[in-house]
């Protein structure tokens, strides 16, 4: 048997944890309203990041 250890974080919660709150924030809308969230998701991070997502992501 593995021993469990105890962490200060858990990605995986963490990444579980964005994705039902994203879920519940567009289960409702309709495909228009789901890009209009999206593209509101985006503008947002690049402000508060100063670049876009792709350049991160793309290094």
């Amino acid at each position: 048997m593995k021993k469990k250890i105890k962490k200060k974080f858990d990605c995986i919660e963490a990444k579980r944890l964005a994705q039902l709150r994203i879920y519940e924030e567009i289960k409702n809308m309709t495909m228009e309203q789901e890009l209009i969230y999206w593209k509101k998701v985006r503008e947002e991070f690049q402000s508060k990041y100063g670049r876009k997502y792709s350049d991160i992501v793309n290094h």
